[in-house]
């Protein structure tokens, strides 16, 4: 009798926060991918990356002429 008397306790939930840290952490690299996809497939990438080789090959030219003259 005494038992029926005791009321069930609620179970508590404890907020885990590995799972909260990993749910943004993927949303954040899904959405760092997507943008980074996006912008690496413009021809304005392209062109930058063109102009970043080349001005690195002429300071290259420019160094070897330098140190050889």
């Amino acid at each position: 009798m005494a038992e029926e008397m005791i009321p069930e306790k609620a179970q508590v939930s404890v907020i885990d926060p590995f799972q909260v840290w990993k749910r943004m952490y993927f949303a954040f690299e899904d959405s760092l991918t997507k943008t980074m996809r996006d912008s690496v497939t413009t021809d304005s990438f392209a062109n930058s990356l063109d102009w970043i080789l080349n001005s690195y090959l002429q300071y290259l030219k420019l160094q070897k002429d330098f140190v050889a003259g």
